[in-house]
């Protein structure tokens, strides 16, 4: 009776740190009332290890500024084998959102030269979140 008690207490604790944890750092939220169309000149591509918008993001120059592009976790990126080089014109389509030390705009869609890789869906639901979904439900249909 005891030893349940403890586990039940200690998988309760454990929900709680976790909701305690994500509470107090979370993904900002795509909000399509704030959709802006940017065109700009790409300054940099840098990996950002940890935290909610952990991945890559690009640092590009607009006429009214720099600004920070959060494309999505590296993973997720390295997928597309695309390269952003520096002092490639840009076009993003993105939300602007409160984050880390200023503003940031997390990509729904990213134009460089030919290429178009789209991140997210209208709403701003993150494509990644539905990775492997299909590939898992075609593998099984053909019973691979």
């Amino acid at each position: 009776m005891k030893s349940s008690n403890v586990r039940v207490l200690g998988v309760s604790l454990l929900a709680l740190c976790g909701v305690a944890f994500g509470a107090s750092n979370p993904e900002p939220i795509y909000n399509p009332s704030t959709e802006a169309r940017i065109s700009a000149v790409i300054t940099g591509v840098r990996q950002v290890p940890d935290g909610p918008l952990a991945g890559v993001h690009l640092t590009v120059q607009s006429k009214t500024g720099t600004v920070d592009v959060y494309l999505g976790p590296t993973d997720f990126i390295r997928f597309f084998k695309t390269d952003f080089p520096a002092g490639a014109p840009v076009q993003v389509i993105g939300s602007r959102v409160p984050g880390g030390s200023g503003e940031v705009v997390l990509a729904r869609e990213v134009t460089e030269g030919a290429t178009t890789l789209t991140l997210r869906e209208f709403t701003g639901v993150p494509i990644w979140r539905h990775w492997g979904v299909e590939l898992n439900s075609s593998a099984a249909a053909s019973g691979d």
